[in-house]
């Protein structure tokens, strides 16, 4: 099955700030300019990374399919796009947090000022894609910033060629 993972985007994120450190490492290690950056590559290699961050840490096997990037960062950001087995949305199933899925659930299904759902509750928890999205959700919000940098960071500074 094909889900979205929500894993906050590049545009004034976590993830814009390791890429801007890296890049700004390595230019003044390897005599790099600004021009030279492949920045369309840099963050699809970086989105494949995350996959590979996300299988490790959860022990689970998604393919990355493709990135998703809005034309214009006003509306929406970012979503990497993978394919997830039906073993892996078990897994993910058994190991997220209930009760922290039902406040995303939550969230998303209830009308407030600015915001009318397109679903109600009942059609996330019948809907396996829309549930392992909220699924997902949940466990990319319990990795620190501090867990991903440590964990991640070192991936995009010195496995990434994006000049």
């Amino acid at each position: 099955m094909k889900t979205a993972l929500n894993f906050g985007g590049f545009y004034e994120s976590v993830h814009e700030d390791l890429i801007e450190n890296t890049v700004e490492d390595v230019m003044e290690e390897e005599n790099v300019t600004e021009e030279m950056i492949k920045w369309d590559a840099l963050y699809l290699e970086y989105s494949k990374k995350y996959v590979d961050f996300l299988n490790e840490r959860f022990e689970l096997n998604l393919k990355f399919l493709e990135l998703e990037s809005p034309r214009f960062y006003n509306y929406s950001t970012d979503v990497i796009i993978v394919d997830i087995s039906e073993d892996d949305f078990k897994k993910v199933s058994e190991i997220v947090n209930k009760d922290k899925l039902k406040e995303v659930v939550k969230e998303i299904t209830t009308s407030r000022s600015g915001y009318i759902p397109f679903y109600t509750a009942d059609e996330v928890y019948k809907d396996d894609e829309m549930l392992c999205r909220c699924m997902f959700d949940v466990l990319i919000d319990e990795i620190s910033t501090e867990d991903l940098v440590e964990n991640y960071g070192a991936n995009i500074a010195y496995n990434v060629n994006f000049y």
